[in-house]
């Protein structure tokens, strides 16, 4: 298994395949490439990293109150880098220094996605500062730690790659030469035939990430 958003017994069970092995190679790539080609448009993925020690990095931008993040479900800490030298010198601590929002995203089957600096904190987000002929800023001055994903997968993104998986193995069993080209390249492939089946898109739209800042 590689991440797959359904199972290829479910996925056999739908095209009354229960019992029958011959496809079985072709529906577990197929549902492979389905996933990576919803993440490539979602620009997410929907499983969990298997702990909360997971490390990411990220450079603050316009504004000194609010970070957007990667899909955070379990924070272990927070740290800046204030000078940029490298060395994360401050600890933040949660509902004290900063909130993590959506607020009640945990009760909603949901992750973190933004860091909002509390105005009455300790801290402000490490920013952009005055060089010598121009406005520079400090890259890499925000180092979280955590569990980053999804907890469960959405059952929207479930029942899209269900409806993806059968078409990318029908097309590669029809291509020329058998040649299967659709899992390469980061689901890329995939991801535009996806983008032109209108049920896809309509069960994963609400989970394309828009950034805000």
């Amino acid at each position: 298994m590689a991440n797959e958003y359904a199972l290829l017994a479910d996925l056999k069970a739908t095209l009354d395949l229960s019992g029958e092995t011959f496809a079985d190679a072709d529906l577990q790539l197929a549902l492979t490439a389905a996933s990576r080609a919803i993440d490539n448009i979602c620009e997410r993925r929907f499983w969990p990293d298997p702990d909360a020690t997971s490390v990411r990095y990220y450079t603050p931008r316009r504004s000194s109150r609010l970070l957007e993040i990667d899909d955070l479900i379990a924070l272990t800490s927070f740290e800046t880098d204030n000078d940029a030298d490298g060395v994360f010198e401050f600890s933040w601590t949660v509902n004290t220094d900063f909130v993590l929002e959506p607020l009640n995203a945990p009760a909603d089957g949901e992750p973190y996605t933004m860091v909002r600096v509390q105005p009455y904190g300790h801290y402000r987000l490490p920013g952009a500062y005055r060089g010598f002929t121009q406005r520079v800023t400090l890259p890499r001055t925000v180092k979280v730690t955590g569990q980053f994903g999804w907890q469960a997968v959405p059952d929207e993104i479930k029942q899209a790659t269900m409806i993806l998986a059968p078409r990318l193995s029908r097309r590669s069993r029809e291509a020329p030469f058998g040649v299967i080209g659709f899992a390469m390249e980061g689901g890329s492939s995939a991801a535009m035939i996806a983008r032109q089946d209108p049920d896809v898109m309509m069960l994963i739209g609400p989970y394309v990430r828009v950034l805000v800042f």
